[in-house]
């Protein structure tokens, strides 16, 4: 009972605390006027709107300047050329970001999806547009071409806003409409891929 009582009166305290300190000094952020308990967080996270009377964190600057990177040399040949393919075999193409430019990391030809898996890192986004081999129901073959992306759930944040925000571009230079978007490379799987074409069939 006496610990409660301790833990009441440390509440009122504390609420008590804010009042007195709104009296005696109102912060003030562009000609606008906050509630007081905003006075125990440091004034250089927040962010005040002229819209809305929400208090939002602020985001980080390099967040608000993400650059659209362009596509390295070659890069737009080698999505012209998996377009183009007439091979009856798995093909894809691996690409990341470097120095803000994607650029082309590794091609695989003629290769399962175990495979393309394990050449993926566990900890880094990438981009993969697969070439895959698909047997319908009805015994025909097709090659539908896949756009992956793939952003690791414990990769760095600034990795992750680079390449979020240049997919859309890329998507749009590489002609493709399957997008698809992985957390963890252990999701790859022949099952995943069949899965996802046979929504889009």
């Amino acid at each position: 009972m006496a610990t409660s009582m301790q833990a009441l009166c440390c509440a009122l305290t504390f609420v008590l605390s804010l009042a007195v300190h709104s009296s005696q000094s109102e912060l003030n952020h562009g000609g606008r006027k906050l509630p007081p308990w905003l006075n125990y967080i440091p004034h250089d996270r927040v962010l005040i709107t002229d819209q809305t009377d929400h208090f939002h964190q602020e985001i980080p600057d390099r967040a608000q300047n993400i650059k659209v990177c362009d596509l390295g040399e070659g890069v737009a040949d080698k999505l012209e050329k998996i377009r183009l393919r007439k091979e009856k075999t798995n093909f894809a193409l691996i690409f990341k970001i470097k120095d803000e430019v994607i650029v082309l990391e590794d091609e695989l030809e003629d290769m399962s999806v175990d495979e393309l898996q394990a050449e993926l890192p566990t900890s880094q986004p990438r981009y993969v547009v697969l070439s895959y081999c698909y047997k319908h129901d009805d015994g025909r073959t097709s090659y539908p071409l896949l756009f992956i992306f793939l952003s690791p759930s414990g990769c760095k944040p600034e990795q992750q806003m680079m390449y979020a925000g240049c997919k859309l571009n890329f998507v749009k230079a590489s002609g493709l409409t399957k997008v698809n978007e992985i957390r963890n490379v252990e999701e790859l799987t022949e099952e995943y891929i069949q899965e996802k074409l046979s929504f889009y069939h």
